[in-house]
């Protein structure tokens, strides 16, 4: 629950312990927390016991002050381990020697799962990267992660040293 007055979200927090309490249960303490949420993370002097904070999370997003949303660091793993997988298997099922024909097959599988449709096979994930992140500088981190593991499975080299046998722009340009 969001509210930009504090004295409707206690209202609200009371009703909502109380309407749990008479089902015979309980809040889970270590779930329920309130937050007041700023840019710049600052306590509220109208209520002092909400924790400050810049951004919440919820249903594995991570929603920020400024109304962007971003996937949270577990469903970014998860998406990127995906990637990795599905780029070396294809690499490696490609039995060309041209480096550029391989980095396009590669290029056109990832696409394929970052692509908003309701493919069976693709990670909820990029599903939720596509159509619900916002944050256009976790995007641009997300694609620039996405290209190396790309050129790492072309290539066979790992880690950032990757990107010195082919150049970024080669894979957003021509693959």
């Amino acid at each position: 629950f969001a509210h930009p007055d504090s004295e409707a979200v206690r209202q609200a927090a009371a009703r909502i312990a109380a309407r749990v309490a008479s089902l015979g249960l309980g809040l889970n303490e270590q779930k329920s927390r309130d937050l007041y949420l700023t840019g710049a993370g600052r306590h509220s002097a109208a209520w002092p016991e909400a924790q400050p904070t810049t951004s919440v999370r919820f249903l594995g997003c991570r929603i920020a002050a400024s109304g962007t949303v971003a996937l949270n660091r577990k469903k970014v793993r998860r998406l990127l381990r995906d990637v990795s997988k599905r780029a070396t298997h294809t690499a490696r099922a490609i039995s060309s020697s041209n480096r550029d024909e391989v980095g396009r097959t590669v290029c056109a599988v990832i696409n394929r799962i970052v692509k908003p449709d309701a493919d069976p096979f693709q990670q909820r994930s990029a599903t939720l990267l596509r159509r619900a992140v916002t944050d256009r500088q976790q995007l641009k981190q997300i694609d620039h992660w996405i290209a190396r593991l790309v050129i790492e499975a072309v290539t066979g080299n790992r880690g950032v040293k990757a990107l010195r046998s082919v150049p970024y722009r080669r894979v957003r340009r021509e693959w």
